[in-house]
């Protein structure tokens, strides 16, 4: 069984690059999959952990699904599109945010 400080060494030696980067670019994950699979509560155990060891994180609630417009939706390339730039409103809020984000994670 991993223990909570082998974790915590190996996620500080994956974020090691974000950490030597000099540009200071947060590390953006995807997480995807179907409906009611798990995505968000497994954000919000990573988002939580990688919190506990000091990291900036930026993870935004889940929102495109539940904020489209309704008409949107019976069209899969406009739906897609919403999606899509949902998560590029999050991405460019990461990059350009005082915080200055070390991880970001979308749903």
């Amino acid at each position: 069984m991993v223990n909570l400080e082998e974790l915590r060494q190996r996620a500080e030696s994956a974020l090691s690059v974000i950490n030597e980067n000099p540009l200071g670019r947060p590390v953006i994950i995807e997480f995807s999959g179907t409906p009611k699979s798990g995505k968000s509560t497994c954000i919000d155990i990573v988002s939580h952990f990688f919190r506990r060891l000091h990291y900036r994180v930026l993870s935004p609630s889940e929102g495109a699904s539940r904020r489209t417009p309704y008409h949107l939706r019976e069209d899969l390339v406009a739906f897609n599109t919403w999606s899509a730039s949902y998560a590029l409103t999050h991405i460019l809020e990461s990059l350009y945010d005082p915080h200055n984000y070390q991880l970001v994670i979308l749903d």
